[in-house]
């Protein structure tokens, strides 16, 4: 049995989430750090659900070129989609752009959306 499989197999079951995502994670950031990850996805994907104000502050964020082009330098990723069609076509099918998304959802989130202090109330 692989490192963490016992782990990544539970946390498949509980969090509905595919078995080599969860033994990545597992292997990656440890059982309690994966538990964060996946509770964090578990919440944004509630927020997205069911508070359209979310959407809003997400979009206002989008449009804001310094504010993606601070993201991709602070964060690695490349929301602007610079690069050559080829280099964005290969981040396109190994899911980067997923993550990079990912990634911009849960800064908006966390130092955006949670500190309006209309959200709190």
């Amino acid at each position: 049995m692989a490192k963490g499989d016992k782990d990544a197999r539970s946390l498949q079951r509980e969090y509905g989430v595919a078995y080599q995502e969860c033994l990545w994670l597992v292997r990656e950031k440890g059982v309690e750090g994966a538990i964060e990850e996946l509770d964090q996805r578990r919440e944004i994907a509630r927020l997205l659900a069911t508070e359209p104000r979310f959407h809003v502050v997400i979009r206002e964020c989008v449009l804001q070129k310094e504010f993606v082009e601070n993201i991709d330098r602070l964060y690695g990723t490349n929301l602007a989609r610079r690069g050559t069609g080829l280099q964005l076509a290969i981040d396109d099918a190994s899911g980067r752009m997923q993550k990079d998304i990912r990634t911009f959802i849960r800064f908006v989130k966390e130092q955006v959306w949670d500190r309006l202090p209309e959200v709190r109330t």
